[in-house]
């Protein structure tokens, strides 16, 4: 059997996270294994670097790429709180992103609220293991 990318894991819809596990989280009536993101149009499998202070912008292409339909992107940088490289923030910065970065499960709270206030939001959430 051919091995599936992780980007080609992903539920067809932008789902709010209904918990966080130690190596993973429950959406969409699904559990996951691994670090996930959350675009408009999808949520998926994300693999982020060992750490988030190496967290690139390559890394959150996915959500670089779509800019143009996201205000916000909440960061989840495990279980405490990370800063992340100064060149990632300003590749962010640049699109005219707002970035909100804390420890995942305080992200997923805050993504949780913003999506269910149909702001325009992504997320990319690193596991807490």
């Amino acid at each position: 059997m051919a091995e599936t990318a992780d980007e080609d894991r992903f539920l067809p819809q932008q789902a709010p996270i209904d918990a966080v596990q130690d190596t993973g989280f429950r959406f969409g009536g699904m559990s996951h294994q691994g670090s996930l993101m959350a675009l408009p149009g999808r949520t998926q499998a994300w693999v982020p670097p060992d750490s988030a202070f190496d967290l690139s912008a390559e890394a959150l292409r996915p959500i670089l790429d779509q800019a143009d339909t996201i205000d916000i992107v909440v960061i989840g940088t495990g279980a405490d709180i990370a800063v992340l490289p100064e060149a990632t923030l300003t590749a962010l910065r640049d699109t005219g992103l707002a970035v909100e970065i804390s420890a995942t499960r305080a992200a997923v709270r805050t993504y949780n609220i913003l999506l269910s206030e149909d702001r325009r939001v992504a997320a990319a959430l690193m596991t807490l293991k």
